[in-house]
């Protein structure tokens, strides 16, 4: 974390505690108040909201709050709306650098009491989901010691002391979903629960190939040219298939590009559909072709086939997924051998990548991803994916 971040957190850091009155310390509410902050990304909740059921069924005649990101909150409404009573949704950028908004969203948190709190993010960070935590009025604060990602080395104390309880999480690398699956049984006391990624729809299949080409930073995106170079190989091979982008408004200019560059006919939505919208094409689409993004979780919650282009960042932890939650995922990296990867776990791979290091993205070929699309598209059991 460089210098200045560093100071500006806690410049927050000692703003909020002048603030707020609400640590371990304050008053016993002594209410039947649950309190859950989940702040983290649209592809972090897909792989926390199936344990919503779960909370609510072991904290049954809880008041169930969710504090969440304003983002994904058109997902929380339409399909996980039964498991909470009251929500509140912030823009997490404003909340880290609007001073007037999170000054106010501040004061609101300092106004819920709860009897329990539940912090289940693994990368916490200090400024957000610990700053939340520590806003609210609850009995029993509970959390996941999780890494240091997100935090200060030195005030790491300070940030556990805000906890009644931490899950000391397992050292070893493990993919997000059984993370979260191993916080909820220590949290319920109950090792043998279970519950899957899953999404509820509607939709009936459709002959697409569904092509993403947004992803939340710019290393984790191919080049213009490369996925120029795969649409035209996928359009001969498999003309029987509609070809359709979608990305949000920061991806308009690379889907024109993309047009003029295959010159052949591509469905554009990029920019011209919201999350939920985004959702039903992943729901109904054939294939998927998108970078590490909240897509590929989309995907495997849908159950639809992915291919998953990744500079190979947290591998281990977001991608590859396990064969046993998604069987029809496939993922490319940029690894020396540039050949598809799937499911397995190379201890080489999982020491240089799996805290944060990354390839070039731009190193993996366009018939590599075409060979796990055939590869995909040719296992016997695909047709029947589709009804």
């Amino acid at each position: 974390m460089k210098l200045l971040r560093k100071l500006y957190y806690l410049f927050l850091l000692i703003a909020d505690i002048s603030a707020s009155k609400n640590g371990r310390n304050a008053t016993k509410v002594n209410n039947k108040n649950m309190v859950i902050v989940k702040t983290d990304a649209i592809g972090d909740y897909f792989l926390f909201r199936n344990f919503l059921p779960v909370l609510r069924k072991y904290y049954a005649g809880y008041h169930i709050t969710l504090i969440g990101n304003q983002i994904w909150k058109p997902l929380c409404d339409e399909y996980d709306a039964e498991y909470i009573d009251s929500a509140l949704f912030l823009n997490i950028k404003k909340f880290q650098y609007d001073l007037g908004y999170r000054k106010k969203q501040i004061s609101i948190l300092q106004s819920i009491t709860a009897a329990i709190l539940i912090n289940p993010i693994h990368s916490r960070n200090i400024i957000v989901d610990d700053a939340i935590s520590h806003a609210i009025n609850a009995d029993v604060k509970l959390a996941s010691k999780g890494d240091n990602y997100n935090q200060i080395p030195f005030l790491l104390p300070f940030t556990y002391a805000l906890y009644t309880d931490l899950f000391q999480c397992s050292p070893e690398i493990q993919f997000e979903f059984y993370r979260n699956l191993t916080f909820f049984k220590w949290l319920t006391s109950d090792d043998n629960l279970t519950t899957e990624i899953s999404l509820r729809h509607l939709e009936n299949r459709e002959r697409i190939i569904l092509i993403a080409i947004g992803a939340s930073q710019k290393k984790r995106k191919w080049g213009v040219d490369l996925l120029s170079q795969l649409i035209i190989e996928i359009n001969q091979l498999y003309p029987e298939f509609r070809i359709v982008l979608i990305g949000d408004q920061t991806d308009i200019e690379n889907a024109i590009q993309i047009q003029n560059l295959c010159n052949i006919p591509i469905e554009n939505k990029v920019g011209k559909t919201n999350l939920g919208e985004v959702v039903s094409l992943i729901c109904k689409a054939d294939v998927l072709v998108c970078y590490d993004s909240m897509f590929q979780h989309t995907a495997a919650a849908a159950k639809t086939p992915c291919i998953v282009i990744s500079n190979g960042k947290h591998f281990g932890r977001f991608t590859p997924y396990p064969k046993e939650i998604a069987p029809h995922h496939l993922t490319v990296f940029p690894f020396s051998d540039n050949t598809v990867q799937r499911y397995t776990l190379d201890p080489k791979v999982l020491l240089e990548f799996s805290n944060g290091r990354e390839g070039n993205i731009l190193d993996i070929e366009p018939q590599i991803v075409l060979q796990a699309i055939n590869q995909l598209i040719g296992t016997k059991d695909f047709d029947s994916l589709q009804k």
